[in-house]
């Protein structure tokens, strides 16, 4: 065979396998976002409990993937991270699932965390380096980890209409069991380090165009602590049923899927900043109408659909704004920062702040803090210095 065609053959097989690690990572999370917070409170955790769980979950992010990801660009081996990190994870989940008492749950989702939250800001650089001279792929990637997320929340939707929820830990440990396994065939990625770019990240990310970026992301993930903490009980409580909760939750990513689908052509023709303004005030009137009109369904529906502006347009847009902004030598510092700022302390505190305002105030005042959040992000998004910045005006 030419070596032309080993070639193609060989990064063919890469795709798959990687599209393969974000099916097996999101499904996990497609078990985990929608029902977790049932089944911790199946498990007697009351609402502020349950918000404190869930907010370490996002805790460990602040911390774990900025190590990991300065490890990872200063001595290489970015794939041993991941599959050290995928089999930790998997091994004390295992634990978790034997164990109850809040501090006790506490300690081992903490530890659990730290492994699980440093595996995908690196499979993200592995990813794009992949992808090579062809970034614009990543989305078609990607997207299969919104399959898994659906697959999984109709699977457990059915089942946990029938069976006790209990079985939903069993179900996630099978998920990260699989994930550490396909972790064994992903494409290598050969990191060079030059150590003067840990000196260039951090002059990079304090520049006056570069922090305000990881604010609006961060105020944007703490804008969605209503949703992922109590969007399923707060539907619940209204009567639906789980298998109609999971449908809601697979809907919103279905119309992610689509828009990963056309992502690269909006990256083409819109600016990064268009982007990220037309999502944040969507988000923001999203969670406003989840709050006190989530009773009629035919109002949740569309509501859900703004998923693809609230997720995948901003989620896309930021990896690539990562990509071009801190090139090759510190990828790994610069998605870990990403995922640090967003999903981890935005994350944290808006789980914490939801479980805290859902107890006291009940789901509207929950979810109008989530738009409030949203709309702050738009306001920064907007702000003068952002349009006249020649960065953001190439992106």
């Amino acid at each position: 065979m030419p070596a032309a065609k080993t070639d193609a053959v060989g990064v063919i097989a890469g795709y798959r396998r990687l599209s393969l690690f974000y099916f097996l990572y999101f499904a996990f999370i497609g078990g985990l976002a929608p029902f977790f917070p049932l089944y911790l409170q199946h498990k007697g955790f009351d609402p502020y409990e349950v918000g404190s769980l869930m907010a370490i979950l996002m805790l460990t992010k602040i911390v774990a993937p900025n190590l990991w990801g300065w490890v990872a660009d200063h001595y290489g081996h970015r794939l041993r991270l991941i599959r050290l990190g995928s089999l930790f994870a998997a091994g004390l989940f295992a634990v978790l699932l034997s164990v109850s008492g809040f501090w006790t749950y506490a300690i081992l989702l903490a530890s659990f965390s730290a492994f699980w939250n440093a595996v995908l800001p690196q499979t993200e650089v592995v990813t794009l380096s992949a992808l090579k001279a062809e970034p614009q792929r990543y989305a078609g990637v990607r997207l299969w980890g919104s399959v898994g997320f659906i697959i999984t929340v109709n699977v457990l939707g059915v089942l946990l209409d029938l069976i006790s929820i209990t079985w939903l830990g069993p179900w996630l440990l099978a998920c990260l069991a699989l994930l550490f396994l396909n972790s064994l065939f992903l494409p290598e990625e050969p990191v060079r380090k030059d150590h003067n770019d840990d000196r260039r990240f951090l002059d990079r990310v304090w520049q006056a165009d570069v922090w305000p970026f990881f604010v609006i992301v961060m105020l944007l993930q703490l804008s969605f602590g209503p949703y992922y903490t109590f969007f399923s009980i707060h539907l619940e409580s209204l009567g639906y049923e789980r298998l109609t909760i999971g449908l809601l939750w697979s809907l919103g990513v279905l119309c992610e899927i689509i828009l990963f689908t056309r992502m690269s052509d909006l990256l083409k023709r819109y600016s990064l900043r268009s982007l990220l303004l037309v999502s944040l005030v969507a988000t923001a009137l999203r969670w406003v109408g989840i709050g006190f009109l989530a009773d009629s369904l035919w109002i949740l529906l569309p509501l859900q659909a703004l998923h693809a502006l609230s997720f995948g347009v901003v989620h896309a847009a930021s990896i690539d704004f990562v990509r071009r902004v801190f090139g090759a030598g510190s990828a790994g510092q610069g998605q870990a920062m990403y995922s640090a700022a967003s999903f981890g302390l935005g994350g944290a505190l808006g789980a914490w702040g939801a479980g805290w305002l859902f107890s006291d105030f009940g789901a509207g005042a929950t979810f109008l803090a989530g738009a409030v959040a949203a709309g702050a992000a738009s306001v920064l998004t907007g702000l003068p210095a952002l349009r006249r910045s020649r960065l953001w005006a190439r992106l």
